[in-house]
């Protein structure tokens, strides 16, 4: 039996024609607001406001500000900057002619000269038809024609099934082949504490595997690779945060500063990740602080050109998003812009890039 339980509202206990009714003038109410989001977002976007909000990028800004679902977010962001390329866009979502999914198909395809008649062209059409014109648009070669064995997947198994000591001798040549496109790698929880991760190895990776499960033999007799891969995990993660984070079980005290360079003292370094929860800094004017833990960098409170040192109390974690929101509020988004473009034709890192620390 199947249970259908319905909002108490007295409008559904009307005719068929009535609840049709009634849920056109929502749909049509639903385009005309999406449509008047799309300035919005596009302006938001344009004057990076998320940044001063305490967010480190618009997609992060729209799940967490408004708590949008990450594909929400993405496609209502990619038709935004759209529309402010091609504002018939707007006029076309508030009529129902295009919805986002056709917008963010054809978003990359769209040039001034052709932009009216292909979305006139895409008007009411599924995805699959979006994709269709997508690929008139921009046509791409045939994939060339070949039969092939699949990679196996017993390359991943125990040691004590995939590493067999004849198996190297019989085992066919596809089964070490390269494997198709690789896909990004997927963590889903299973139960508490237990994820699965699922990725793609080329053929380097795959073969580092298998010698790995022979050597360690000893201690992990199973070869079950997520241990290889904890083990792995640990030692790299360790390194990185020697390299990122200047950590070390010998610390030494911090020094004064030194003048007139960048480098940040290792002990500085050390003292602020700690600090800092290892997160971005940044804290909005209503309080939100940002925390993302991506593309870290070493941001001088007082700016270095300004005679800013690098000392713990001068020196915080900012993402790149606001480091680079800082500089602009320090120097002027104009100012910063021709230094970025001036660094990029020489080839050189941009200002306000990664700091350095100095080894200890």
């Amino acid at each position: 039996m199947i249970v259908f339980f319905v909002v108490n509202d007295s409008r559904l206990a009307g005719s068929d024609e009535d609840l049709v009714a009634g849920l056109e003038a929502l749909v049509g109410n639903d385009r005309e607001v999406l449509a008047a989001m799309l300035p919005y977002l596009a302006e938001i976007d344009r004057r990076a406001i998320w940044a001063s909000e305490g967010y480190s990028s618009m997609h992060t800004w729209c799940v967490k500000r408004f708590h949008m679902s990450d594909d929400q977010a993405y496609k209502r962001i990619r038709a935004a900057r759209a529309a402010q390329c091609f504002p018939v866009i707007v006029e076309r979502v508030a009529r129902g002619e295009l919805h986002l999914s056709a917008i963010c198909v054809l978003a990359a395809h769209l040039t001034l000269e052709n932009h009216r008649e292909v979305l006139g062209r895409a008007t009411h059409k599924s995805k699959r038809e979006i994709e269709e014109l997508a690929a008139e648009l921009s046509p791409k070669p045939d994939v060339p024609s070949r039969i092939r064995a699949l990679p196996q997947t017993e390359a991943l198994l125990p040691v004590s099934s995939s590493l067999r000591s004849e198996s190297t001798a019989t085992e066919p040549e596809s089964a070490l082949a390269p494997g198709p496109v690789p896909t990004p790698a997927k963590v889903a929880p299973l139960s508490p504490g237990r994820y699965k991760l699922t990725v793609t190895l080329d053929r380097e990776a795959h073969d580092d595997l298998r010698e790995l499960q022979a050597l360690l033999s000893h201690s992990v007799p199973s070869g079950d690779p997520a241990e290889i891969l904890k083990r792995g995990l640990k030692e790299l993660l360790d390194k990185a945060r020697r390299e990122r984070a200047a950590a070390t079980r010998k610390p030494r005290e911090a020094g004064p500063p030194k003048a007139n360079t960048r480098a940040i003292p290792a002990a500085v370094t050390r003292a602020v990740w700690e600090r800092d929860r290892s997160s971005c800094a940044f804290v909005s004017g209503h309080g939100h602080r940002c925390a993302e833990t991506r593309l870290l960098q070493l941001h001088h409170v007082k700016p270095f050109a300004r005679g800013g040192e690098a000392t713990i109390e001068n020196i915080e974690l900012r993402c790149a998003a606001h480091n680079q929101h800082e500089a602009a509020r320090d120097y002027g988004r104009a100012f910063m812009a021709a230094k970025r473009s001036s660094a990029r034709h020489q080839g050189v890192a941009a200002p306000e890039s990664l700091p350095r620390f100095a080894p200890s």
